[in-house]
């Protein structure tokens, strides 16, 4: 016979690691940081190159600036889709709720509106990716505020910023975290043609580095908590 003591000790640690595939706390650094290490070293191409990996936009060309931006909106928009959210829905559903988020979120980013042939595939995953996120994305700013205040950082800003801000990006949810990171930064974020967002000058590599250890040191206490 099992023992019971064992057995739900063996599903706390599976649980507990299954958990922890459904979001991201430390890859933000991952991605960024190599790309900063480009910028300061002047190889403005190979920053291009490795920032097309974590947006949809063509990078071919992007300036310094932009570069560093993409990166800070990268790191501050997947707050909520990497890290909030999944764990929203693990409170309320276990890992099944975390496991459903993540399945979402990914099939809205392979297939949600990407061109023609996608698009029937791609509307339910991309609405149901915005449904889901509603709540999480709209409570973000005020997590991000008080990350800020414990850093330093304006966290008046940060509120401020996503209230009057938020409904710049295409996304319904997205714009939350991205204009209270950037308030609380003082910086902007700036994608062409589509938005501007924030009050200051655009990032820099530093920046980027930043605006890195302003988000993990938030998630390493939502991760110690877990």
């Amino acid at each position: 016979f099992v023992d019971p003591l064992a057995g739900e000790i063996a599903w706390i640690v599976a649980t507990a690691f299954l958990f922890k595939i459904t979001f991201a706390v430390f890859s933000f650094r991952h991605h960024c940081d190599p790309i900063a290490d480009d910028l300061e070293a002047g190889r403005t191409e190979d920053a291009a190159d490795k920032v097309q990996m974590i947006v949809s936009r063509n990078t071919k060309g992007m300036d310094a600036d932009h570069i560093a931006s993409s990166c800070c909106e990268t790191i501050s928009e997947n707050l909520v889709d990497s890290v909030y959210s999944p764990a929203f829905f693990f409170g309320l559903f276990g890992l099944p709720g975390a496991v459903m988020f993540r399945c979402a979120n990914l099939m809205d980013a392979m297939w949600g509106y990407l061109n023609e042939k996608y698009a029937r595939i791609g509307y339910f995953p991309a609405k149901f990716d915005d449904v889901l996120g509603f709540i999480t994305a709209r409570i973000s700013p005020y997590f991000i505020a008080l990350a800020a205040m414990l850093k330093g950082l304006d966290w008046r800003a940060a509120i401020s910023t996503a209230k009057e801000q938020h409904g710049l990006t295409p996304s319904p949810n997205s714009g939350y975290s991205m204009t209270a990171v950037a308030g609380a930064m003082g910086i902007s974020m700036v994608k062409d043609g589509v938005y501007v967002m924030g009050y200051g000058p655009m990032p820099t590599p530093s920046d980027v580095r930043r605006c890195s250890r302003f988000v993990i040191g938030l998630l390493k206490r939502l991760a110690t908590n877990i």
